[in-house]
């Protein structure tokens, strides 16, 4: 990564002796690597019959690349820099919309007070998507209510809700204190 460093830095001067100055280096190393690299591409990258130092066409193609290369070792280098320090990144959570709501939403803020460098996304989806997106790697953690029987994706158990039959005051179950769910049968349902 220093030869492509010390390319761009060339290219950037359009002189030898002000990259070396830029880096640290003299002009003679700087050269002697330059010149390496296009022994090594077999291909001369700079125009040195000509004042300021120009890019050969090769050299500009090599350059847009050379650049792209330094920008995302760069990054990289920050990134394990981040990580070093604490967490870091992003993480993706697919949930339904009444765990979510409750839930995540609190744990969410919390996360983020304490661990600023991680973003956390939160999308609400139906339990079907939730479930294709884990076992394809689009989210990080799927969390959904009455989970199938799965066998390619990990399923562990969040949290154990209670469920309540809701009627009208006249509806023959109204004074009743616990309903079993086999009672239920005879009556048409709008259910969670």
């Amino acid at each position: 990564m220093d030869t492509m460093r010390l390319y761009c830095e060339v290219a950037r001067h359009q002189s030898f002796s002000k990259a070396a100055v830029a880096l640290g280096l003299t002009q003679s190393a700087v050269s002697q690597r330059i010149g390496a690299l296009e022994k090594e591409l077999s291909i001369q990258l700079f125009d040195r019959s000509v004042r300021p130092l120009a890019l050969t066409v090769e050299g500009e193609v090599f350059l847009k690349e050379a650049r792209l290369l330094v920008d995302r070792y760069d990054k990289l280098l920050h990134k394990m820099t981040q990580m070093q320090q604490g967490l870091s990144g992003n993480v993706v959570i697919e949930t339904i919309y009444s765990a979510g709501i409750d839930l995540l939403n609190r744990v969410k803020q919390a996360f983020e007070k304490a661990n600023p460098q991680v973003s956390v996304e939160i999308a609400y989806k139906r339990p079907e998507e939730i479930h294709d997106s884990v076992k394809h790697g689009r989210c990080d953690l799927g969390i959904v209510s009455y989970p199938r029987h799965w066998r390619d994706v990990s399923v562990t158990e969040l949290r154990d809700e209670p469920m309540a039959v809701i009627c009208g005051p006249d509806h023959e179950l109204a004074t009743r204190k616990k309903v079993d769910a086999s009672e239920l049968g005879p009556w048409p349902l709008v259910a969670f």
